[in-house]
């Protein structure tokens, strides 16, 4: 019980690390916001097609300048079953394109 436990909590630092990446990675200006197109963006970029029910839950995140705070997203990400494929094929795309010379 015990291995499974840390295996479990090594996995979930693993892939908040990830998300925490992908948040960096379309937060251009480090002020710890993106946009709900930011968001958008991270999926597409990696040929991640979202659909419009997801846009809208995404989108009910956002304060009233259109912005996600990095916190909410972290937060939305981890618990979202939706996401756990999307999430999945897209840090795997990152890890190669960061792995290549």
């Amino acid at each position: 019980m015990a291995s499974f436990l840390i295996g479990k909590s090594l996995k979930d630092r693993r892939q908040i690390k990830a998300i925490e990446e992908l948040f960096n990675k379309a937060d251009k200006n480090g002020n710890g916001k993106i946009f709900v197109s930011d968001y958008i963006h991270i999926f597409t970029d990696h040929g991640i097609e979202l659909k419009e029910e997801e846009i809208e839950k995404v989108s009910g995140l956002a304060n009233e300048d259109g912005e996600i705070v990095r916190d909410e997203f972290i937060s939305y990400a981890k618990n979202s079953d939706f996401l756990n494929l999307k999430w999945t094929k897209t840090m795997q795309t990152l890890s190669y394109r960061n792995k290549r010379p």
